[in-house]
């Protein structure tokens, strides 16, 4: 039952980093590049790069600081 929290907790973290920041950098690259940067499927397909590459890492530093300060012992 410990491993089905675990999985529900870091699915949870991964996922809500994932809106954040797939929110923040399309907003960003609006800004930056225009509207149509975001056409293409190249583009959409980096964009998506980054989303998961961020979202990964940040739910990675969240449970090894969890992991690490005794929080929590479901890691």
């Amino acid at each position: 039952m410990n491993e089905l929290w675990t999985i529900v907790f870091v699915s949870i973290c991964f996922l809500s980093l994932g809106i954040i920041s797939y929110q923040a950098l399309k907003s960003y690259a609006k800004k930056s590049f225009g509207n149509n940067w975001l056409h293409s499927w190249g583009n959409k397909f980096y964009l998506a790069q980054g989303v998961v590459f961020v979202s990964l890492m940040g739910t990675m530093l969240i449970v090894f600081l969890f992991k690490f300060t005794n929080i929590s012992n479901m890691f």
